[in-house]
């Protein structure tokens, strides 16, 4: 069986990704092995999305290189899309943020995982 595993919008841009993988790696993946382990042949950019929902583009932003000379002091900064899919998350994440104990991320969380 595969499972569809979506990301979490980037907070930069607001776009999100979609990885198609096996059960075996489904589950281990979301009894929180890491990404590295788990999906050794993927590219460091795709292992980054999966885990922060960072995508390449908006990570460069957020990290340039050194030798790079910037007007902006981060380089980076939340646009409103992302601003909106940032709100659209956590508004689902309400009573774990809060500190209700009987708030399950996981059910915060259920829909970026998807049977396939």
């Amino acid at each position: 069986m595969q499972y569809k595993i979506h990301t979490i919008p980037c907070l930069g841009c607001g776009d999100s990704a979609s990885f198609i993988v096996t059960e075996d790696q489904y589950n281990r993946y979301v009894s929180g092995e890491h990404v590295q382990r788990i999906f050794p042949d993927w590219s460091p950019e795709d292992r980054e999305m999966l885990i922060s929902g960072t995508c390449p583009p908006c990570w460069e932003a957020m990290w340039p290189d050194d030798d790079e000379e910037d007007d902006d002091e981060f380089g980076w900064s939340l646009t409103d899309k992302g601003a909106e899919a940032l709100e659209s998350v956590l508004s689902g994440a309400e009573g774990y943020l809060s500190g209700d104990e009987s708030a399950d991320w996981r059910d915060s969380d259920k829909d970026w995982y998807l049977e396939d």
